[in-house]
């Protein structure tokens, strides 16, 4: 319950706050979104956020199942863009802006990439 309302409420602020950049004139293939809709409760927060400031996304789930069997391309893609980064440890979600690599990034931060 409290997460839900914690979604409602980042959106109602976002929404609030509104968006400078016309996100019409970009494509879901220049915001790359590596997750899991299976199990991240962080990622459902981030997306309601890039979807509240119409953020056009492609979302790359990296689990075949919720058993997390690991995707077969996704998973090794999320792995090299974070390793690119130097990074072994991800907090979710990982996003790829234009080549730009994002740990758990802010709508505000992937607007600045774009």
């Amino acid at each position: 319950m409290k997460s839900q309302l914690l979604l409602v409420l980042t959106g109602f602020l976002i929404l609030l706050s509104g968006c400078e950049k016309d996100m019409s004139k970009f494509s879901p293939s220049d915001v790359l979104i590596y997750s899991s809709e299976f199990a991240c409760g962080n990622t459902s927060i981030r997306l309601a956020e890039y979807e509240a400031k119409q953020i056009p996304y492609e979302f790359r789930e990296i689990w075949l199942n919720i058993d997390q069997d690991p995707h077969p391309v996704n998973w090794d893609e999320m792995w090299e863009k974070a390793h690119s980064i130097g990074v072994t440890y991800i907090t979710f979600p990982l996003v790829d802006v234009k080549g730009t690599i994002l740990i758990n990034p802010t709508a505000e931060e992937i607007i600045k990439e774009l």
